[in-house]
């Protein structure tokens, strides 16, 4: 990502920041400061929240249509239904892209996916 930075290719990088049971996202650098939250993820510190261009989703599995497994605590679904501009890419090791994935009435299927293989467009 920061490749894609110095070649003009992203503007700016966040990660995201848990908030309760809410996410946000926060810009991040190289020099931004980092903490471990409650679940042992490391996060920005501080910052003032960015609403996303593209989100990189982390998936337990994925199928061909874009439908995606997460890992339970539904934070991606809660932003996404408040921020349904941002496209949205499943990151997965290309053994878990499955021929089904159950989707639940609360899920939003994903536009891309990126493995070790490449990337997959879904959403025309």
């Amino acid at each position: 990502m920061q490749s894609l930075q110095r070649e003009g290719v992203v503007e700016r990088l966040a990660l995201p920041r848990l908030n309760g049971k809410t996410m946000s996202y926060l810009p991040w650098t190289q020099k931004s400061v980092l903490t471990e939250n409650a679940m042992g993820l490391i996060e920005p510190a501080f910052g003032e929240e960015l609403i996303p261009d593209c989100l990189l989703v982390p998936c337990v599995a994925m199928d061909r249509l874009g439908r995606r497994l997460g890992y339970g605590g539904g934070y991606f679904d809660r932003y996404l239904e408040k921020y349904t501009n941002i496209m949205t890419v499943g990151v997965l090791a290309s053994v878990f892209l499955k021929e089904s994935i159950p989707l639940e009435s609360h899920d939003r299927g994903l536009e891309a996916s990126v493995t070790e293989n490449g990337w997959q467009n879904y959403k025309k």
